[in-house]
Protein backbone atom coordinates (compact mmCIF):
# COMPACT_ATOMS: atom_id res chain seq x y z
CA UNK A 1 0.00 0.00 0.00
CA UNK A 2 0.97 3.45 -0.87
CA UNK A 3 1.15 5.78 1.79
CA UNK A 4 2.75 9.09 0.30
CA UNK A 5 5.67 10.99 1.23
CA UNK A 6 3.95 12.72 3.97
CA UNK A 7 5.92 15.84 3.36
CA UNK A 8 4.29 18.67 5.58
CA UNK A 9 3.22 22.26 4.70
CA UNK A 10 5.91 24.53 6.19
CA UNK A 11 8.54 22.29 3.92
CA UNK A 12 7.08 22.55 0.73
CA UNK A 13 3.93 24.96 0.72
CA UNK A 14 1.05 24.55 -2.10
CA UNK A 15 2.50 27.55 -3.69
CA UNK A 16 5.56 25.54 -4.36
CA UNK A 17 3.92 22.73 -5.56
CA UNK A 18 2.36 24.80 -8.09
CA UNK A 19 4.99 25.62 -9.40
CA UNK A 20 6.76 22.48 -9.70
CA UNK A 21 4.01 21.46 -11.98
CA UNK A 22 3.59 24.59 -14.12
CA UNK A 23 7.39 24.00 -14.83
CA UNK A 24 7.37 19.96 -15.06
CA UNK A 25 3.73 20.01 -17.07
CA UNK A 26 5.86 22.49 -19.77
CA UNK A 27 3.41 21.60 -22.89
CA UNK A 28 0.36 22.23 -20.34
CA UNK A 29 -0.84 19.18 -20.99
CA UNK A 30 -2.32 18.36 -17.60
CA UNK A 31 -0.69 14.90 -17.42
CA UNK A 32 3.31 14.07 -17.64
CA UNK A 33 4.78 10.98 -18.68
CA UNK A 34 7.23 8.64 -17.31
CA UNK A 35 10.04 9.81 -19.61
CA UNK A 36 9.00 13.48 -18.87
CA UNK A 37 8.91 13.30 -15.38
CA UNK A 38 12.70 11.46 -15.27
CA UNK A 39 14.42 14.19 -18.00
CA UNK A 40 12.61 16.75 -15.78
CA UNK A 41 14.05 15.88 -12.57
CA UNK A 42 17.58 14.97 -13.69
CA UNK A 43 17.91 17.98 -15.04
CA UNK A 44 17.20 20.00 -11.99
CA UNK A 45 17.76 17.22 -9.55
CA UNK A 46 21.09 16.01 -10.85
CA UNK A 47 22.92 16.81 -7.16
CA UNK A 48 20.40 13.99 -5.77
CA UNK A 49 20.03 11.58 -8.39
CA UNK A 50 21.57 7.76 -7.34
CA UNK A 51 24.24 8.23 -9.89
CA UNK A 52 25.53 12.03 -8.82
CA UNK A 53 29.59 12.45 -8.87
CA UNK A 54 32.09 12.10 -6.07
CA UNK A 55 32.57 15.63 -6.88
CA UNK A 56 28.75 16.78 -6.34
CA UNK A 57 28.69 14.50 -2.84
CA UNK A 58 32.04 16.48 -2.15
CA UNK A 59 30.30 20.14 -2.68
CA UNK A 60 27.17 19.08 -0.88
CA UNK A 61 29.45 17.82 1.72
CA UNK A 62 30.94 21.54 1.78
CA UNK A 63 27.74 23.14 1.67
CA UNK A 64 26.56 21.37 4.44
CA UNK A 65 29.48 22.13 6.88
CA UNK A 66 29.26 25.73 5.87
CA UNK A 67 25.54 25.91 6.49
CA UNK A 68 26.21 24.51 10.55
CA UNK A 69 28.94 26.60 10.96
CA UNK A 70 26.59 29.74 10.18
CA UNK A 71 23.87 28.16 12.32
CA UNK A 72 26.02 28.32 15.34
CA UNK A 73 27.03 31.52 14.64
CA UNK A 74 23.69 32.69 14.34
CA UNK A 75 22.79 30.77 17.90
CA UNK A 76 25.59 32.22 19.57
CA UNK A 77 24.90 35.83 18.71
CA UNK A 78 24.13 38.17 20.86
CA UNK A 79 21.31 38.40 22.75
CA UNK A 80 19.14 41.49 22.37
CA UNK A 81 16.00 42.43 24.30
CA UNK A 82 12.70 42.81 23.76
CA UNK A 83 12.68 46.03 22.86
CA UNK A 84 15.95 46.46 20.73
CA UNK A 85 14.40 43.39 18.95
CA UNK A 86 11.32 45.14 18.11
CA UNK A 87 13.31 48.36 17.17
CA UNK A 88 15.54 46.62 14.68
CA UNK A 89 12.31 44.64 13.58
CA UNK A 90 10.57 48.27 12.90
CA UNK A 91 13.85 49.54 11.19
CA UNK A 92 14.16 46.77 8.96
CA UNK A 93 10.37 46.98 8.01
CA UNK A 94 10.91 50.91 7.28
CA UNK A 95 13.90 50.48 5.46
CA UNK A 96 12.69 48.02 2.98
CA UNK A 97 9.51 49.95 2.74
CA UNK A 98 11.38 52.65 1.77
CA UNK A 99 13.82 50.93 -0.50
CA UNK A 100 10.75 49.49 -2.19
CA UNK A 101 9.44 52.99 -2.94
CA UNK A 102 12.45 53.76 -4.46
CA UNK A 103 12.49 51.54 -6.85
CA UNK A 104 8.68 52.62 -8.60
CA UNK A 105 7.52 49.50 -7.57
CA UNK A 106 3.50 49.35 -7.66
CA UNK A 107 2.02 51.43 -4.20
CA UNK A 108 0.51 47.65 -3.86
CA UNK A 109 3.74 46.13 -4.09
CA UNK A 110 4.97 47.48 -0.67
CA UNK A 111 1.92 46.90 1.38
CA UNK A 112 2.29 45.28 4.03
CA UNK A 113 1.11 41.64 2.67
CA UNK A 114 3.80 42.25 -0.21
CA UNK A 115 6.53 43.97 1.72
CA UNK A 116 8.34 40.73 2.10
CA UNK A 117 7.76 38.71 -0.83
CA UNK A 118 9.26 41.26 -3.18
CA UNK A 119 12.35 41.51 -0.84
CA UNK A 120 12.97 38.03 -0.87
CA UNK A 121 12.43 37.78 -5.12
CA UNK A 122 14.86 40.67 -5.06
CA UNK A 123 17.56 38.51 -4.07
CA UNK A 124 19.72 36.81 -6.69
CA UNK A 125 19.88 33.97 -4.95
CA UNK A 126 16.29 33.21 -3.67
CA UNK A 127 14.33 29.54 -4.04
CA UNK A 128 10.59 29.61 -4.73
CA UNK A 129 10.26 32.85 -2.32
CA UNK A 130 12.99 31.51 0.35
CA UNK A 131 15.80 32.47 1.59
CA UNK A 132 19.17 31.55 3.39
CA UNK A 133 20.71 34.74 6.23
CA UNK A 134 23.59 34.99 3.97
CA UNK A 135 21.32 36.21 1.00
CA UNK A 136 19.38 38.35 3.92
CA UNK A 137 22.54 39.93 5.22
CA UNK A 138 23.52 40.77 1.37
CA UNK A 139 20.39 42.15 0.64
CA UNK A 140 19.98 44.38 3.83
CA UNK A 141 23.35 45.70 3.46
CA UNK A 142 22.54 46.72 -0.46
CA UNK A 143 19.12 48.49 0.97
CA UNK A 144 19.36 49.95 4.11
CA UNK A 145 21.86 52.81 4.70
CA UNK A 146 23.41 52.25 7.17
CA UNK A 147 22.52 48.51 7.61
CA UNK A 148 22.46 47.12 10.85
CA UNK A 149 25.27 45.12 12.00
CA UNK A 150 25.86 41.49 11.33
CA UNK A 151 25.31 40.02 15.44
CA UNK A 152 22.44 42.18 15.15
CA UNK A 153 21.01 40.77 11.91
CA UNK A 154 21.98 37.05 13.49
CA UNK A 155 19.74 37.94 16.71
CA UNK A 156 16.62 38.85 14.13
CA UNK A 157 17.44 36.03 11.93
CA UNK A 158 16.84 34.27 15.44
CA UNK A 159 13.82 35.03 15.45
CA UNK A 160 12.53 34.78 11.83
CA UNK A 161 14.00 31.26 11.55
CA UNK A 162 12.53 29.64 15.26
CA UNK A 163 13.11 26.30 14.14
CA UNK A 164 16.64 26.68 12.81
CA UNK A 165 16.09 25.30 9.41
CA UNK A 166 18.28 27.62 7.93
CA UNK A 167 15.92 28.94 5.26
CA UNK A 168 12.44 31.29 5.65
CA UNK A 169 9.52 32.37 3.83
CA UNK A 170 8.37 36.16 3.58
CA UNK A 171 5.66 34.57 6.28
CA UNK A 172 8.42 33.81 8.67
CA UNK A 173 9.25 37.32 8.74
CA UNK A 174 5.56 38.68 8.87
CA UNK A 175 5.18 36.14 11.70
CA UNK A 176 8.38 37.33 13.28
CA UNK A 177 7.97 41.54 13.51
CA UNK A 178 4.29 40.79 14.10
CA UNK A 179 5.45 38.68 17.59
CA UNK A 180 7.71 40.97 18.41
CA UNK A 181 5.50 44.19 18.73
CA UNK A 182 2.92 42.44 20.35
CA UNK A 183 5.48 41.21 23.29
CA UNK A 184 6.23 44.60 23.92
CA UNK A 185 2.57 45.81 24.36
CA UNK A 186 1.37 46.38 27.59
CA UNK A 187 0.31 43.16 29.74
CA UNK A 188 -2.94 43.42 31.37
CA UNK A 189 -3.84 42.00 34.13
CA UNK A 190 -7.33 40.34 34.58
CA UNK A 191 -9.05 43.06 36.16
CA UNK A 192 -7.88 45.16 33.02
CA UNK A 193 -9.26 42.96 30.73
CA UNK A 194 -12.37 42.68 32.40
CA UNK A 195 -12.31 46.66 32.27
CA UNK A 196 -12.04 46.30 28.39
CA UNK A 197 -14.76 43.65 27.81
CA UNK A 198 -17.22 45.85 29.54
CA UNK A 199 -16.60 48.60 27.39
CA UNK A 200 -17.11 46.36 24.46
CA UNK A 201 -20.36 44.97 26.13
CA UNK A 202 -21.48 48.68 26.99
CA UNK A 203 -20.80 50.51 23.47
CA UNK A 204 -22.16 46.84 21.64
CA UNK A 205 -25.51 46.90 23.92
CA UNK A 206 -25.91 50.54 22.77
CA UNK A 207 -25.21 50.45 19.05
CA UNK A 208 -26.15 46.62 18.05
CA UNK A 209 -28.84 45.23 20.97
CA UNK A 210 -26.24 42.88 21.35
CA UNK A 211 -25.31 43.13 25.37
CA UNK A 212 -23.60 39.26 26.16
CA UNK A 213 -23.96 38.33 22.52
CA UNK A 214 -19.98 37.27 21.85
CA UNK A 215 -21.20 36.29 18.59
CA UNK A 216 -22.52 39.41 17.42
CA UNK A 217 -19.71 41.28 18.36
CA UNK A 218 -17.27 39.48 16.92
CA UNK A 219 -19.33 39.24 13.53
CA UNK A 220 -19.54 43.32 13.98
CA UNK A 221 -15.71 43.35 14.19
CA UNK A 222 -15.19 40.62 10.92
CA UNK A 223 -15.70 43.05 8.56
CA UNK A 224 -14.32 40.64 5.62
CA UNK A 225 -16.63 37.85 7.04
CA UNK A 226 -13.81 36.12 6.66
CA UNK A 227 -14.64 33.93 10.05
CA UNK A 228 -11.34 35.33 11.98
CA UNK A 229 -10.42 38.76 12.92
CA UNK A 230 -6.84 40.77 13.30
CA UNK A 231 -6.03 43.61 15.26
CA UNK A 232 -6.67 46.35 12.88
CA UNK A 233 -9.92 44.77 12.45
CA UNK A 234 -10.56 45.36 15.70
CA UNK A 235 -9.35 48.46 16.18
CA UNK A 236 -11.35 49.86 13.42
CA UNK A 237 -14.90 48.66 14.53
CA UNK A 238 -14.32 49.88 17.99
CA UNK A 239 -13.60 53.50 17.05
CA UNK A 240 -15.81 53.68 13.93
CA UNK A 241 -18.93 55.33 14.13
CA UNK A 242 -21.88 53.31 13.59
CA UNK A 243 -21.85 50.36 12.64
CA UNK A 244 -19.21 50.45 14.87
CA UNK A 245 -19.11 50.83 18.30
CA UNK A 246 -17.83 54.29 18.50
CA UNK A 247 -15.59 53.41 21.45
CA UNK A 248 -13.32 56.78 22.11
CA UNK A 249 -10.07 57.16 22.97
CA UNK A 250 -10.58 58.33 26.21
CA UNK A 251 -13.46 55.44 27.14
CA UNK A 252 -10.84 52.52 25.82
CA UNK A 253 -7.33 54.56 25.52
CA UNK A 254 -4.72 52.54 22.83
CA UNK A 255 -2.90 51.12 25.47
CA UNK A 256 -6.08 48.97 26.62
CA UNK A 257 -7.16 47.61 22.95
CA UNK A 258 -3.56 46.73 23.05
CA UNK A 259 -3.07 45.11 25.91
CA UNK A 260 -6.45 42.78 25.35
CA UNK A 261 -5.29 41.92 22.20
CA UNK A 262 -2.23 40.77 23.13
CA UNK A 263 -3.92 38.36 25.77
CA UNK A 264 -6.53 37.58 22.88
CA UNK A 265 -3.70 36.78 20.47
CA UNK A 266 -1.75 34.27 22.69
CA UNK A 267 -0.62 32.18 19.90
CA UNK A 268 0.49 34.92 17.92
CA UNK A 269 -0.92 33.95 14.93
CA UNK A 270 -2.31 37.26 14.05
CA UNK A 271 -5.63 36.34 13.30
CA UNK A 272 -8.24 35.26 16.21
CA UNK A 273 -11.02 32.62 15.00
CA UNK A 274 -14.22 33.07 16.35
CA UNK A 275 -14.09 30.27 18.04
CA UNK A 276 -10.98 31.67 20.11
CA UNK A 277 -12.84 34.68 20.71
CA UNK A 278 -15.82 33.16 21.95
CA UNK A 279 -13.90 30.97 24.38
CA UNK A 280 -12.01 33.52 25.56
CA UNK A 281 -14.97 36.32 26.14
CA UNK A 282 -16.82 33.77 27.80
CA UNK A 283 -13.91 33.37 30.36
CA UNK A 284 -13.29 36.73 31.50
CA UNK A 285 -16.79 38.44 30.24
CA UNK A 286 -18.89 35.71 31.87
CA UNK A 287 -20.89 37.69 34.33
CA UNK A 288 -21.97 39.75 31.13
CA UNK A 289 -22.61 36.74 29.24
CA UNK A 290 -26.37 36.02 27.43
CA UNK A 291 -25.95 32.35 28.42
CA UNK A 292 -25.38 32.83 31.86
CA UNK A 293 -27.03 31.07 34.54
CA UNK A 294 -30.49 32.03 35.75
CA UNK A 295 -28.73 31.77 39.40
CA UNK A 296 -26.18 34.12 38.11
CA UNK A 297 -29.02 36.97 37.33
CA UNK A 298 -30.53 36.24 40.41
CA UNK A 299 -27.25 36.77 42.65
CA UNK A 300 -26.41 40.03 39.86
CA UNK A 301 -29.99 41.13 40.79
CA UNK A 302 -29.46 41.32 44.76
CA UNK A 303 -26.24 42.84 44.41
CA UNK A 304 -27.90 45.47 42.54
Amino acid sequence: MWYGLAIPPDQITEFDLKGLWKALDEDKSSTVSVGEFMVFMRRYGAKHGMQKSSQSKMTCSVISEEDEEQKEQIANAPELDAHQLVTLATNLTLGVHSWLSRTGADKGAFAGALLWPKFIDASESSRNGRMRFTDFHKMVVQVIRPPPSLEQLMAFWREVDQEGTGEVTASHFDNAVYRLQVDTWPELDQQGIFRVIHVLNTAADKWHRASGNWYKVFLACDEDGSGSMTFDEMVGVCRKNFPGLSISPQTMPERDIRGFWRALDAHRAGRVEVYDFMIFMRKYGAQLSMHRSVRNKTATTEIE
